[in-house]
């Protein structure tokens, strides 16, 4: 077994493939759909500056490079930060740069952004540092600059039926008034759009990519935005105070 493999803390769950690059169907609308909602912001206010905050792989980054002026992808493992170089060296992605970096610490000065995203990445977080990456996120963003945040909803639909489970490799998955409280000494105009109502079976994603029922699930997918209380994934937009 490779000693990266061994090593894994599945609390951290270390990279060990740029995976995000590569999901599809499903799995893959799942998790670009936020970004239909962030490209209409970018669409209407022209050229942004912005900071994608727990990169990763970059897949998102890489996206949002297609309406932002510059986008900066800051992750603290190394080694999603060196697969995402190399891909948007392969794609030939010029408006963006990657680096290593702590979320409770952000590597930046005050109001430097016009835009910060933070997708799926605070629920990586120990709890009791969860209000610290809230404060850095909108440190680093400028006045009336917009927050986008995206994290797993511990009141998603399956969950109350049969008791919601935080995923293994999370610390823990917040609800809509967690981080309302959050976020409110930073943010005005905080709203939440979901992502995809879960269906109340168990696993029930694993058949998501079988042709005859697939259209149902991006169905669900585009459901979530009107019904965040019950999707499986919130998505909170704020402006900078």
């Amino acid at each position: 077994m490779p000693k990266l493999v061994r090593d894994m803390d599945t609390k951290v769950n270390k990279y060990i493939a740029p995976y995000h690059w590569t999901s599809q169907g499903f799995f893959k609308e799942r998790y670009e759909y936020p970004l239909k909602i962030i490209k209409q912001f970018l669409k209407r206010n022209g050229a942004l500056v912005g900071l994608d905050v727990g990169c990763g792989d970059g897949r998102l980054t890489a996206l949002l490079c297609e309406d932002a002026k510059h986008m900066t992808g800051v992750d603290n493992q190394k080694i999603a930060i060196d697969f995402a170089k190399l891909i948007f060296h392969e794609v030939g992605i010029k408006n963006a740069s990657l680096q290593t970096g702590d979320a409770t610490k952000l590597p930046f000065k005050d109001c430097s952004f016009d835009f910060v995203t933070c997708f799926d990445m605070i629920e990586h977080v120990p709890r009791e540092s969860g209000t610290l990456v809230a404060s850095e996120i909108c440190r680093v963003a400028k006045s009336e600059g917009k927050i986008f945040l995206t994290t797993p909803n511990n009141r998603e639909l399956r969950g109350r039926i049969f008791g919601h489970k935080v995923e293994e490799k999370h610390y823990y998955e917040y609800n809509m008034q967690e981080l309302r409280n959050m976020f409110r000494s930073h943010l005005k105009d905080i709203t939440f759009k979901g992502i995809y109502i879960p269906v109340p079976l168990p696993r029930a994603e694993h058949f998501a990519n079988i042709v005859l029922i697939r259209d149902i699930f991006s169905i669900l997918i585009k459901s979530g935005k009107n019904y965040p209380s019950i999707s499986h994934t919130l998505l909170m937009q704020g402006t900078k105070k």
